[in-house]
């Protein structure tokens, strides 16, 4: 729960301040800042963050990042100008990362491998439910609240430390010789094509967040009402997807069907720019919500239940580099092509890149979904092995 009211007050966050950025300064630029500059900071402590989720009780993490992000957003009540929203952003996304890594690494000490997949879509049902409530009271507040928002992002900080007491955890003592993180490194080669994809994928998507307010302040001439209707389509997409995916997201697993979310979601980028009316734009955005949700958790709840719990936090802190590196970067390349091309044509770019990137996304997920963490378990051992020859 404590992890949701942290991705509830970023999701505020974001909300509040790529509408209220582009309304007073009218730069998509400066709005591509914020995504730029929240996974940014997150790269600088990854690598440690990962070794010590690996060695540390996670629940301490998840109390210790609510602590920080209160301490964090209570400099919003003193200083609001941009550079100060800029460093808001840039620490409190990281705790907030940080906080979901923990978690996330913690589903599999708390859960058996059978039930991954039902865990999972928990997940995604409350992270979910968590952006629909952050867009909603960023969007609220931007377009009615401004001068109560700092208060109410605070009070949802203070409640996430309250409920996030740590807890002592059951979990197995390793007693294998430790891992390095050049060992680790081996357990990702073999699964490096498919992510570089991803990686691909994600910093395309990042569009959504850097144009969505130019789109509908710039070219729809909308209100942040209907802005913030846009972004909550695609939570409570999201949220629909969590629900029904733990039922049938299994049935579907495979690479077929990966495939052709990925064509829908391409076809849902150049919806956004055919169907220029405002009140129809977030349907599109629920629908690749659904898309992304009903794909996401099963191929979650794969590599959760292949990666070897010994090293899973390190793993993931790795594969979060390499899967959202690409934003920051595509962030700043959006908001700078944004004073060459129009919004609709950045979108109609970005559609036809994802397409193409799934032709190969789809041979890569055949050959690695026949992968198990018996397999991952040798590579390390193997690994080892040579070290110590």
């Amino acid at each position: 729960m404590s992890r949701n009211l942290i991705r509830l007050s970023v999701m505020m966050f974001y909300i509040y301040f790529m509408w209220t950025i582009v309304e007073k300064f009218n730069s998509i630029f400066l709005v591509s800042l914020i995504p730029t500059l929240s996974l940014l900071g997150y790269f600088l402590v990854a690598l440690p963050e990962g070794y010590l989720l690996d060695k540390v009780n996670r629940t301490y993490v998840i109390f210790g990042s609510s602590i920080i992000n209160f301490a964090i957003y209570a400099v919003l009540l003193i200083n609001s100008s941009l550079i100060a929203v800029y460093l808001v952003d840039l620490l409190a996304s990281v705790f907030s990362l940080i906080s979901a890594d923990a978690f996330h690494t913690y589903v599999k000490d708390a859960v058996e491998s059978n039930e991954l997949g039902k865990a999972i879509s928990y997940s995604v049902i409350g992270r979910s439910s968590s952006e629909i409530g952050g867009s909603l009271i960023g969007g609220l507040s931007a377009a009615y609240f401004q001068s109560f928002f700092p208060w109410i992002i605070l009070i949802i900080s203070a409640i996430s430390v309250i409920i996030s007491l740590p807890e002592k955890v059951k979990r197995k003592i390793d007693l294998r010789p430790s891992v390095k993180y050049r060992t680790v490194l081996s357990v990702i080669r073999p699964i490096a094509f498919f992510i570089v994809l991803i990686m691909i994928i994600n910093g395309l998507f990042i569009s959504i967040d850097v144009l969505a307010s130019g789109f509908f302040h710039l070219v729809l001439h909308s209100t942040a009402l209907f802005y913030t209707l846009f972004i909550l389509g695609f939570s409570v997409g999201s949220l629909v997807g969590g629900i029904i995916g733990e039922r049938i997201a299994n049935k579907l697993f495979g690479a077929k069907f990966t495939f052709l979310a990925f064509v829908s979601l391409s076809i849902g980028f150049f919806a956004i720019v055919l169907i220029d009316k405002a009140i129809f734009e977030p349907v599109i955005t629920f629908l690749m919500g659904l898309e992304v949700s009903i794909a996401d958790i099963p191929l979650m709840a794969f590599f959760t239940r292949i990666i070897p719990t010994r090293v899973l936090g390190r793993v993931n802190s790795i594969l979060n580099i390499f899967i959202n590196g690409s934003s920051p970067v595509m962030a700043s390349v959006f908001g700078g092509l944004s004073n060459l091309l129009s919004v609709s044509d950045i979108f109609i770019v970005v559609g036809t890149l994802t397409f193409l990137v799934s032709i190969p996304a789809y041979f890569s997920i055949k050959r690695i979904f026949k992968m198990r963490e018996e397999d991952m378990e040798k590579i390390l051992q193997k690994e080892q092995t040579k070290e110590k020859g």
